[in-house]
């Protein structure tokens, strides 16, 4: 079963129908377009993430424990 398949799939490759063939030139041409974007996409949130972590995080643990000593006053 499984020789018999793969000889088909060479068969297929030697001579594929040009139809078939055509459109997978065109999607191997579209597909570059895609990545970029995809790599644009991935850039941007990169970059956010970055503009996050390189704010001091020491300062955010500030930040919260001086909110959380508020509340805890408030609540007093």
């Amino acid at each position: 079963m499984g020789r018999g398949w793969s000889e088909k799939r060479s068969s297929e490759w030697n001579s594929p129908p040009p139809r078939e063939f055509h459109l997978k030139k065109v999607f191997l041409e579209q597909k570059p377009l895609k990545m970029k974007l995809q790599m644009l996409s991935i850039q941007r949130t990169m970059k956010k993430r970055e503009t996050l972590l390189s704010q001091p995080r020491l300062q955010l643990q500030l930040q919260s424990q001086v909110e959380v000593e508020e509340f805890d006053s408030k609540r007093e």
